[in-house]
């Protein structure tokens, strides 16, 4: 069922207090340093049990998939806790996942697929100080930054999201084009505090006497198909 603001306001009550004193918590530092249980944020996900918490310590964590687990990654106090693209998927309806203090960054030549794709997911996702930034870098093939379908409940808070730009023309395999930043397909999804924005057009311009390449427009913060927002 699509979440009710109660739930909503629950699920970020306990984002914002952080405080799982029943969960098990494993600590995910890229460098290996003391106190930590795992190097790879993946293969921590993957032995983490249901409803762990993962505390990401500083540094680039790579790419990530989530699959019908509810699990809390959340980025240590101060830290710059990075990423690249994310997955979340079948989640059940007693489950609830959330990703708080963290950066994903589109990395440079990947056009194929959306920053963070949840799909299928019964239970809420929350979204918590979290920037998706791929603004800095060239246009994808994909028209959405971040996408979410057959979602009951996205909850995204303190959040910025920002598309990548338009190209003009042909730019190696290309055109590319400018994205969405966020793109829900018969989902529910509640933003508090948030920016999206989406990518900016590109003019278009003659590439000869008698070729002209059309511009490009720009892209929605936020687009619906079915759903709620």
């Amino acid at each position: 069922m699509p979440f009710t603001i109660l739930r909503v306001l629950f699920v970020l009550s306990l984002a914002a207090t952080a405080t799982w004193a029943q969960s098990p918590v494993l600590v995910v530092d890229p460098t290996g340093g003391p106190g930590s249980d795992f190097t790879d944020l993946q293969a921590a996900i993957d032995a983490a049990p249901e409803g762990a918490v993962l505390l990401l310590r500083d540094g680039a964590h790579g790419g990530f998939s989530i699959d019908g687990k509810g699990l809390h990654l959340v980025g240590d106090r101060d830290a710059v806790v990075t990423g690249t693209r994310a997955f979340v998927r079948n989640l059940p309806d007693e489950a609830t996942v959330l990703l708080q203090g963290l950066d994903l960054l589109d990395e440079p030549g990947d056009f194929s697929q959306s920053m963070l794709r949840m799909e299928a997911n019964a239970g809420p996702v929350v979204l918590d100080r979290m920037l998706l930034d791929a603004s800095g870098l060239p246009p994808t093939f994909v028209s959405e930054l971040v996408r979410m379908e057959d979602c009951d409940a996205v909850i995204a808070a303190r959040s910025t999201f920002l598309g990548s730009i338009g190209s003009q023309g042909f730019v190696g395999p290309g055109p590319f084009y400018p994205n969405d930043a966020l793109q829900a397909v018969d989902s529910h999804l509640a933003l508090f505090e948030c920016l999206a924005v989406g990518g900016s057009g590109a003019d278009g311009f003659w590439t000869g006497p008698d070729t002209f390449l059309p511009g490009q427009p720009g892209r929605a913060g936020a687009a619906l198909q079915g759903g709620s927002l």
